[in-house]
């Protein structure tokens, strides 16, 4: 990459938060992602997380596989100018035309190559949410809108390969996420002729949502037209019933040129972790030491939601494009759903 969008963008300091997402098919149906925090939401957290999350269809409802661990930063190097991440187990690291994971964790293994196809989408870098006084944001890059997915994971004695179209975007910020975003929808799409990446955050202050799209032809150039037309269908209730998340979501963008309708078909368990809403940089992190030491099982559900929750799915998804000419295609996508408390 020329522009060095996806180095370390977060000063660490306390408040603020960064991670880098990586997401990718997995076995013959499932999906699954790696993450890497440093520091992890708001909290005054001196560790770098990093999270599996794998999700595999089946019969009923689906919870996700979630493995993880946490480094000290003493121990862990980032690099200011791209994404070269190197703490004890494992690396994640930029190439020249690829992103390479290796992993080998008592958690599990990963051994990843994300092999470039398309480059990423002009001005890499920006913010997409602020206070208002310049003294909070929430910025997002997607540094490798499109990429070549192999490679295998190994978690409780079993092996998944990995083969597929993967994904990877970067975010980091002080914004404190519970106090201005309610909701926030995510998808991607990665139809033969076009790579679709659409973002909706709800916000908490009543102000109109906030649409990003992102949409690539096959050589990598952006679809120009006015703003996105986005529609949500009805809701439905995830199989735990604590999250709400949109049936359909029908999109027009290009001038009305493209259409496409997503369903969501199987949308798996919500998981959830600590927020850091009290406030109170001392207290948020002392309470999700707490949390993460497996406090979360004696915490009665209204003390969560008071210190603070983000809560996620996962759907699977089928999409269909219409564009100019006799363009339709269908294809296989991924829908998430973050939903942040109180």
């Amino acid at each position: 990459m020329k522009e060095p969008c996806d180095g370390v963008r977060s000063p660490g300091a306390p408040g603020h938060f960064e991670w880098w997402y990586f997401d990718f098919p997995a076995g013959a149906d499932g999906l699954a992602r790696i993450e890497w925090h440093a520091p992890l939401f708001n909290l005054r957290d001196g560790n770098g997380v990093l999270v599996l999350r794998c999700y595999e269809r089946g019969e009923g409802p689906r919870s996700p596989l979630v493995r993880g661990a946490r480094f000290p930063l003493s121990r862990v190097t980032m690099d200011r100018e791209r994404c070269a991440i190197r703490f004890p187990g494992g690396s994640i690291l930029e190439e020249e035309d690829r992103y390479r994971i290796a992993i080998d964790i008592p958690a599990f293994t990963a051994d990843l190559s994300l092999a470039r196809e398309l480059p990423p989408p002009p001005r890499p870098d920006g913010a997409i949410l602020n206070s208002g006084d310049g003294r909070e944001t929430f910025s997002w890059c997607v540094p490798l809108p499109r990429a070549r997915a192999g490679g295998a994971l190994a978690i409780d004695g079993r092996t998944i390969p990995v083969d597929g179209i993967g994904y990877h975007d970067h975010n980091w910020g002080n914004l404190r996420l519970g106090r201005w975003i309610r909701r926030w929808t995510w998808l991607r799409v990665p139809f033969h002729d076009l790579t679709l990446i659409f973002a909706r955050i709800d916000r908490r202050d009543g102000e109109p949502p906030l649409d990003r799209l992102v949409a690539l032809d096959k050589q990598g150039q952006p679809v120009n037209g006015p703003p996105a037309e986005a529609v949500f269908g009805d809701e439905r209730t995830s199989a735990c019933g604590q999250l709400r998340y949109p049936a359909s979501i029908d999109l027009r963008f290009g001038g009305n040129a493209y259409r496409v309708h997503l369903e969501a078909e199987e949308a798996f368990t919500v998981a959830e972790e600590p927020l850091g809403a009290l406030g109170i940089p001392l207290l948020d992190n002392a309470w999700a030491r707490a949390w993460y030491a497996g406090g979360r099982r004696f915490f009665p559900l209204a003390l969560r939601r008071r210190a603070g929750r983000l809560l996620y799915l996962q759907a699977v998804t089928r999409a269909r494009l219409t564009g100019p000419g006799s363009l339709a295609e269908e294809t296989p996508g991924v829908l998430e759903v973050f939903h942040c408390e109180p």
